[in-house]
């Protein structure tokens, strides 16, 4: 063998054996210890029992119990509050204004006159609308709730020379 590969086998096999030989000291084999047996007087016996009993009870009952709100109940002391992280209250003290369907009606719109309609649209608060093309006309079926959100609109479009007619 060369030398050069001669070190490193050695070193090698240095390590290999010093590990065995710490793991195998670390190892010990007990033999034959004498088992120490702790006798019970028949009170401490079923003082045992009553423990594991009441161990056992106290278990079952944490599986009976489904949530927070259970514990709650379960508590005997009501002196006092438990916190609020967060209180959400919806009180509707007005009755909402149905609201109904109408339909602006435009000749095709060259892509700006398009965009100028969606952002006009876009900026204008309560209406829903969706956009419908068919042939040379488009439609936008819009839901508000009052007319003259609509009018308004109108108004808007004639700024930007976009004649429309409104149809219930």
């Amino acid at each position: 063998m060369q030398p050069k590969i001669l070190f490193p086998i050695l070193i090698f096999a240095f390590t290999l054996g010093t590990f065995f030989i710490t793991f195998f000291n670390s190892v010990k084999v007990e033999e034959n210890k004498p088992v120490e047996v702790e006798l019970l007087t028949h009170e401490e016996f079923l003082q045992m029992e009553r423990d594991l009993a009441r161990k056992r009870e106290l278990a079952q009952q944490k599986e009976k119990r489904v949530g927070w709100l259970e514990s709650f109940q379960e508590s005997h002391i009501k002196d006092h509050d438990y916190p609020a992280k967060e209180v959400s209250i919806h009180l509707q003290l007005y009755k909402p204004t149905p609201e109904k369907l109408f339909t602006l009606s435009t000749e095709y719109l060259e892509p700006y006159h398009n965009f100028c309609v969606n952002q006009v649209l876009k900026k204008t608060k309560n209406v829903r609308y969706k956009i419908i093309e068919k042939d040379d006309m488009i439609k936008f079926v819009m839901k508000s709730p009052n007319k003259p959100i609509l009018e308004k609109l109108i108004q808007e479009l004639k700024f930007y020379d976009i004649r429309a007619v409104f149809k219930n």
